[in-house]
């Protein structure tokens, strides 16, 4: 793939610099999925376990400096696959990576804790506000749909984004989180209800995993 290719840098840097609209010193998720990679590079960017295995520091901030590492490693891993293998075997090296974590035994509560972060930077920079609308914290309907697509709700559940959403509000509305009836809650959902569904997530997750394979 070329990871000391100094084109390819050249390419990620420019890249990088354009979809930071924010002006931040990193980028988050909603930035990520505006991200186009030079065709040299054939992965998705924002599947979960290549999110999680960039973010090293688990703060849903995503620096040059952690894009750059993660590229790198792609560069080693090249060489160990075959090329039109290669999306395929760095994506399930980055699930195990993924379930390593979670398989330990603060792992759970720390892929929730780094899910949350997810969510709130992303929020921070597009709303620009951490989503604090009187008791509780919440999350706006388009953080939500950027979490949809990177969870490919609709491929894994059949579930179009306004049934999740609505689904969502309900569970808040059970909860005692929020209430339906507050129109200034309407384009919002409770942030625990997510955390509590990235625990859910998690768990099906390790269901779909092959581990023999990808060991």
């Amino acid at each position: 793939m070329g990871g000391n290719n100094s084109n390819l840098k050249k390419a990620l840097v420019e890249e990088y610099n354009r979809v930071n609209k924010s002006g931040n010193e990193y980028l988050v998720l909603h930035d990520l999925l505006n991200f186009n990679l030079p065709n040299l590079i054939q992965l998705n960017l924002t599947h979960i376990g290549v999110l999680f295995v960039i973010d090293r520091s688990l703060d849903g901030k995503y620096t040059l400096e952690k894009l750059m590492g993660f590229f790198e490693l792609c560069g080693e891993r090249a060489r160990l696959y075959r090329a039109h293998e290669f999306q395929a075997q760095i994506h399930g090296f980055c699930a195990l990576q993924l379930w390593n974590c979670v398989a330990s035994r603060e792992g759970k509560d720390k892929f929730e804790s780094w899910f949350c972060h997810l969510i709130q930077e992303s929020e921070a920079v597009c709303q620009g506000v951490k989503g604090r609308i009187g008791r509780g914290e919440f999350v706006s309907r388009d953080t939500i749909q950027d979490l949809y697509e990177v969870l490919s709700v609709f491929e894994n559940h059949g579930m179009d984004f306004q049934s999740f959403f609505d689904l969502l509000q309900r569970v808040g509305e059970e909860k005692g989180a929020m209430d339906l009836e507050n129109e200034s809650l309407d384009d919002y959902a409770p942030l625990e209800v997510l955390r509590d569904f990235s625990s859910s997530y998690i768990l099906g997750f390790r269901e779909g995993l092959n581990l023999d394979a990808l060991e």
